[in-house]
């Protein structure tokens, strides 16, 4: 974007003409505002061809470095990288022109291992049925609520798993969150979660054996709306501890079961539950096609909140861009449905993620105005 309009409370990336070609001009910003000294810095390099390699380096006196005869076109991208305190602060991959050189600044945030700022603001499970096994794809929609980065544990946070689970995969993130998985148990995350909202995912199998199948779910988080969908063949039952009866519901001409628990602050958390399901027809050929709704949540997720001691006309703009945005998707989703292309459940739950954005983006924008 241009200059004037970055916020600089997030990191940026610009061509800059007057530096040497095939040069990248880091600067790196303490959370006091000042430069930072010392600070190790990572260049990742991303080929076109899949491969990655690293150049590292550290700022001096004046927080800044400076990479030097590096490969210009199309052939490779790279991104800046520092690590502090826990936490990877990032600018966002560029290419180098065939002249001049980029320049990139990355503020640093102070950081807290306290994650009661931390929420889920929706969760999700998607159970669809293989031949022998169940496939559950989760998600999670966490929002950190501070003005400080949220740093995981060092041994990562344990998010338990069914016993018996196998074929654990976790979707990788552009952000700085990573899993790995332990054995019998679960998986842990390490990483950081900056203020604003991430939605992370992760699958794995479980064998079945009969007609029922129980799915165990832990929250780690403070979770306030959680929802559980299921491909729904002739017969098939599904219920979930302490949510409302399953709906059956058309998605795409697809029978599914659907049922959604919201808690309110006031309410006690949601901690654990148990999805049953009941009556699974005995294994026949796997014609699973993967639901619409498994990305739905990272779709019409991804709002970034900006930090409220630095909401600049930058942000503002963002701000009114997202809303925008959000409003033209409301048009979009009430026109589909009055063409027939969705269902009525379908848009009644796209409508409700695009009201809970909004209702996020115009307390952004009520923060904005105060300052």
């Amino acid at each position: 974007g241009h200059p004037a309009l970055q916020d600089p409370t997030q990191p940026s990336a610009v061509p800059a003409a007057d530096l040497p070609t095939g040069s990248i001009g880091v600067d790196v910003i303490a959370p006091s505002g000042r430069p930072m000294p010392g600070a190790d810095i990572v260049l990742g390099v991303m080929a076109g061809s899949g491969g990655r390699s690293e150049k590292t380096g550290k700022t001096d006196a004046e927080g800044r470095y400076e990479f030097k005869e590096l490969a210009t076109g199309s052939t490779q991208a790279y991104r800046i990288n520092v690590m502090y305190n826990g936490a990877k602060f990032s600018s966002t991959p560029f290419r180098l022109p065939d002249r001049g050189g980029y320049r990139v600044r990355i503020p640093l945030a102070t950081t807290s291992p306290n994650g009661r700022m931390v929420f889920q603001l929706l969760g999700q499970t998607i159970v669809e049925l293989r031949d022998d096994r169940l496939h559950v794809t989760q998600q999670a929609r966490l929002t950190n609520a501070g003005s400080n980065v949220y740093v995981f544990p060092k041994e990562g946070l344990l998010v338990p798993l069914p016993e018996g689970f196998t074929a654990f995969q976790w979707e990788e993130q552009m952000t700085d969150q990573k899993a790995v998985e332990e054995p019998g148990k679960g998986f842990r995350i390490r990483g950081s979660i900056p203020p604003g909202s991430v939605t992370l995912a992760w699958v794995y199998d479980l064998q079945r054996d009969g007609d029922t199948a129980r799915i165990p779910v832990e929250l780690p988080w403070t979770t306030y709306s959680y929802r559980v969908i299921s491909e729904a063949p002739q017969g098939l039952e599904m219920t979930a501890t302490d949510f409302p009866d399953a709906e059956k519901v058309k998605d795409q001409g697809r029978d599914l079961l659907y049922t959604q628990i919201r808690r309110s602050p006031e309410e006690p958390a949601l901690a654990a539950f148990s999805i049953k399901l009941k009556g699974i027809p005995s294994p026949g050929p796997g014609r699973w096609i993967a639901v619409a709704l498994a990305s739905s949540a990272a779709a019409y997720g991804l709002f970034r909140a900006f930090r409220p001691e630095a909401v600049t006309a930058g942000a503002r703009q963002l701000i009114a861009q997202k809303k925008q945005s959000l409003v033209a998707l409301a048009k979009q989703t009430e026109q589909e449905l009055q063409k027939g292309e969705i269902g009525p459940e379908f848009h009644a739950r796209r409508m409700d993620e695009i009201t809970t954005e909004l209702a996020m983006v115009l307390r952004d924008e009520e923060a904005a105005a105060i300052r």
